[in-house]
């Protein structure tokens, strides 16, 4: 899976948006649909797809998409 194809899953699935207004520079407090439910979503896409999931520093530490997909490059061989 790339990164194309993360962000129409988070998009898509996670927090119940259109792939095009999803982007890296998103702001996750500013999405209607990010909240718990949508974290425990991430971590389920993340394990499924990539092999691993987010603790709760990480998940603490969340602000953008772009920090979702930084942890991303950084854990797998994507």
């Amino acid at each position: 899976m790339d990164i194309q194809e993360f962000l129409k899953i988070f998009a898509e699935d996670i927090v119940m948006l259109e792939p095009e207004d999803v982007t890296p520079d998103t702001i996750l407090d500013e999405l209607e649909d990010w909240d718990s439910l949508a974290i425990i979503s991430l971590n389920v896409a993340l394990d499924e797809h990539f092999g691993f999931t987010l603790n709760q520093e990480e998940i603490k530490n969340l602000e953008s998409v772009s920090d979702i997909l930084t942890i991303i490059n950084k854990k797998s061989n994507i």
